[in-house]
């Protein structure tokens, strides 16, 4: 972040009485969830502000720190959107995965690989319009790892509904005997609930309002979707890299 931001520990009336303190290593490293007040250390301009609040969420007290920060400048903001598309319901059935790179909360670049699945049994191809006449002659995810690896090193990867392909990625791994420790999700489904305040969470409804483009179901236009995603929540909230929108979207 180009203005870094720490909470600091405030004694508070209710820590006094036991309630543990909020602290901020670094921006969106959070450590408590409890209601406190809460100052901020200005580093550029090297002075201690105190915020006058005497109980304030943690959702709170970030949104305030994010907006806080330098307004239009999503500098750090650096990601790797990810979506898979299954053959059936076997979540080592990936046949397609889309790739989406952002950089200073900038969409870079984007790419998408077939895959062919270790069986033959296509049981979605009315969702994503992939058979295996389309895969037959892919290579395998581990025929594709090498590659991937070396695209997946980001801190954070973001996917809409993370769980689905944080859940793919791991079954594949698996299946193939590829030992790789899994890098933390950022779910953008759950960030355009927290930012928007969307109830509808389905990717083509939040792409329709916040005007994403998307081919739904093919899956670099879904991983740019949700890369889309998370850069207009970053920009809603404030100046934040991937890490402080994940620690938002956990506390």
């Amino acid at each position: 972040m180009t203005l870094a931001l720490d909470l600091l520990r405030v004694v508070t009336g209710r820590e006094a009485c036991g309630e543990r303190r909020v602290a901020l290593g670094r921006a969106g490293t959070l450590c408590s969830d409890r209601s406190v007040g809460f100052a901020l250390w200005d580093r550029k301009n090297r002075h201690l502000e105190k915020t006058e609040v005497h109980s304030f969420s943690l959702k709170d007290a970030v949104r305030q720190q994010f907006r806080r920060s330098e307004g239009g400048h999503l500098m750090g903001l650096d990601f790797v959107a990810v979506d898979f598309e299954t053959a059936n319901h076997d979540p080592s059935s990936a046949c397609a995965i889309g790739l989406a790179f952002v950089r200073d909360g900038r969409l870079t670049a984007s790419t998408s690989y077939l895959i062919r699945p270790p069986s033959h049994r296509f049981v979605f191809t009315c969702v994503h319009g992939l058979t295996w006449d389309d895969v037959r002659d892919a290579p395998t995810f581990s025929d594709l790892w090498d590659d991937l690896r070396d695209q997946l090193r980001s801190e954070i990867l973001v996917a809409h509904n993370a769980a689905f392909d944080k859940a793919v990625l791991s079954e594949c791994l698996l299946y193939y005997g590829i030992r790789y420790r899994l890098n933390p999700f950022l779910c953008s489904m759950q960030l355009s609930k927290e930012a928007f305040g969307f109830s509808h969470l389905k990717l083509d409804y939040i792409c329709k309002q916040l005007e994403i483009d998307l081919q739904h179901h093919e899956a670099e236009s879904d991983a740019k979707a949700a890369a889309n995603i998370v850069i207009k929540a970053a920009s809603r909230l404030g100046s934040v890299d991937a890490r402080s929108l994940f620690e938002f979207c956990r506390s």
